[in-house]
C-alpha cells in the first residue's frame, strides 16, 4: 500500500503529468458545480503531491490567470482559499527542515510597503486579509526562489508555467465562446471578462515565452508565441497591441542589435498600413481592430455627442480621448479630484479605495466608472509616498535583472524584465491595483 502510494506521488511529481493535469483541470473548470467540485479537489490533490518542490510555487502563478473562474463550489471564494492552506504546510515544512531564504532586500522593502498601505485602503478586514495574503505568498515564493543555487533554472520554469497558462487562459475563452459585442465588431476574451485585461495575460505570455526553457524544443517555443501573438489580436485592444510591439522593439534592440529592431519596425509599418487602409468587410476582429486604429488619422471628432459631453474640451483634447476610448477624460478627472479635492494627508498617505467601497462616487466621473490608470489608484490608495517607494523597488529589480542579463546574457533574465514591463506599461490604461496579479507581477 505505501509503495503504490510512493508511485502515485512519484508520478504526479513528474513535469509532464503535473503541466497535462493542471491544464486539464483548468480548461474543464467551470461547467457544472459538481464536476466544479471533483475538479477543485484534484488540483489539491495535485498541488499537495508537490509541496516539496517548486511546482506548487509555479502552480500558483498558473492559478492567477485563471482565478475568476477557480470559483469553489458550496463554500464561495476562489481556489486560493485552499491554496494559502497548502502554502500554510509548506512554510511548516520548510521551517522543520530548516530552510534557509535570500535576504533579497529590495523585494522585501517592497512586500513590507504593500503589507502597510493594505491596511489603510482596504474596504473590509476581510479584504485586507486577502490582500496581504497573496503579498506575503509571492512574497515568500520569491524568497525561497531566489536562495536556490538553481535560481535561473527556476526562473525559465516559472517563464514556462506563465506562457503556457496565459495561452490556456485565451484558450478557455475561445472554448467558451466569451466575447465582448461593440457596435460594428466583436473582441474576444479569455478567463478574465474584459479585452484589454486579457490582452495584460497574453502579453505577459508573449514575452515569457521568448524564455521559456522547459519547452525544450524551440518549434514548441514558437508555436506558443505564435498562439498567444493570434490571442492578442483576438482581443482588437489597439493598447495591448501597441504597447505589446513596442516593448517587442525593445526587446529586439536590447537582445537582437539595433539592425534587426528597424527591421521590425518596418514590417509592423506595412501590416499596420494594411490593417488602415485595406478595406475590409464584416463585423469580425481584424475589422473592429482597422476600425479602431483608423481613429488616429481623423482629427476632426466624428461622433457629436462627445462634443456634447465635453463642451470645455479643446479639439486636440477631443482627438487625444478619443484615440483612447475616453481615457484622457477618466485620467483627467481623477488627477484633478486628487490634485484639489483630497486633502495633504491623504494625498501623502493614501487610504482612499477607487476599486471597491463607495469612495468612487465622490469623484465627479460619469457613469461612476473606473480611472482605467493604476498610478491614480496607487495614489489613491498608496498615497504619494507608498506609490514612490513601490516604483523605486521594482525599478530597482528592474535595473537588477537587466544587470544579470548584461553580464551573463542569459535570455531568461531578459524575459523576466520583459514581464514586468508588461505590467508597468499595461497600468496606464487598465485599473490593476490591488487585484492578484498586479501585486504578483510586481514583486517577482
Amino acid at each position: 500500500m505505501k509503495k503504490t502510494f510512493l508511485s502515485a506521488i512519484n508520478f504526479l511529481q513528474k513535469d509532464l503529468v503535473f503541466f497535462i493535469t493542471m491544464g486539464i483541470i483548468m480548461l474543464s473548470y467551470g461547467l457544472t458545480g459538481i464536476l466544479d467540485l471533483i475538479l477543485a479537489a484534484a488540483l489539491f490533490i495535485l498541488l499537495l503531491a508537490n509541496i516539496n518542490n517548486n511546482k506548487l510555487f509555479y502552480g500558483y502563478f498558473a492559478c492567477i490567470f485563471f482565478e475568476p473562474i477557480l470559483v469553489l463550489p458550496l463554500v464561495g471564494g476562489t481556489f486560493f482559499r485552499l491554496f494559502y492552506v497548502l502554502m500554510f504546510i509548506r512554510v511548516v515544512i520548510d521551517i522543520v527542515k530548516r530552510k534557509k531564504y535570500k535576504f533579497d532586500i529590495p523585494t522585501i522593502i517592497l512586500g513590507i510597503v504593500f503589507l502597510a498601505t493594505s491596511t489603510v485602503y482596504s474596504v473590509s478586514l476581510s479584504r485586507n486579509i486577502s490582500v496581504a495574503m497573496n503579498i506575503l505568498m509571492v512574497l515568500y515564493i520569491m524568497l525561497s526562489l531566489k536562495k536556490q543555487e538553481d535560481y535561473k533554472k527556476s526562473i525559465g520554469e516559472l517563464l514556462t508555467v506563465l506562457a503556457v497558462f496565459a495561452a490556456l487562459s485565451g484558450i478557455y475563452g475561445l472554448t467558451r465562446g466569451f466575447m465582448n459585442e461593440a457596435k460594428t465588431y466583436i473582441r474576444l476574451y479569455g478567463t478574465i471578462n474584459d479585452s484589454n485585461y486579457s490582452a495584460l495575460f497574453y502579453t505577459i505570455g508573449l514575452f515569457a515565452s521568448l524564455g521559456a526553457t522547459m519547452l525544450k524544443k524551440k518549434w514548441m517555443r514558437i508555436v506558443l508565441t505564435t498562439v498567444l501573438v493570434c490571442l492578442l489580436i483576438s482581443t482588437a485592444s489597439i493598447a495591448g497591441i501597441l504597447i505589446a510591439f513596442l516593448l517587442f522593439v525593445l526587446y529586439f534592440f536590447f537582445n537582437k542589435g539595433f539592425k534587426k529592431g528597424i527591421l521590425l519596425i518596418v514590417i509592423f509599418a506595412v501590416i499596420l498600413s494594411a490593417v488602415m487602409f485595406v478595406p475590409i468587410k464584416g463585423d469580425g476582429i481584424i475589422s473592429g481592430a482597422q476600425s479602431k486604429f483608423q481613429r488616429f488619422l481623423v482629427y476632426d471628432d466624428p461622433l457629436p455627442e462627445l462634443k456634447y459631453q465635453y463642451p470645455e474640451y479643446s479639439d486636440f483634447e477631443l482627438y487625444i480621448n478619443r484615440i483612447a476610448s475616453n481615457r484622457y477624460y477618466l485620467s483627467k478627472t481623477y488627477a484633478i479630484h486628487f490634485i484639489f479635492n483630497t486633502p495633504l494627508s491623504e494625498q501623502l498617505i493614501g487610504g482612499n479605495n477607487t476599486i471597491e467601497g463607495g469612495y468612487r462616487d465622490s469623484v465627479p466621473v460619469r457613469n461612476g466608472m473606473a480611472s482605467h490608470n493604476t498610478y491614480l489608484d496607487m495614489l489613491f490608495m498608496m498615497g504619494i509616498i507608498g506609490t514612490a517607494l513601490v516604483l523605486i523597488f521594482v525599478m530597482i529589480n528592474l535595473i537588477r535583472y537587466y544587470i544579470s542579463y548584461l553580464k551573463t546574457k542569459d535570455i531568461r533574465m531578459l524575459c523576466l524584465v520583459f514581464v514586468m514591463l508588461t505590467v508597468l506599461l499595461f497600468s496606464l490604461s487598465i485599473s490593476t491595483f490591488p487585484f492578484r496579479y498586479s501585486i504578483a507581477f510586481l514583486l517577482i
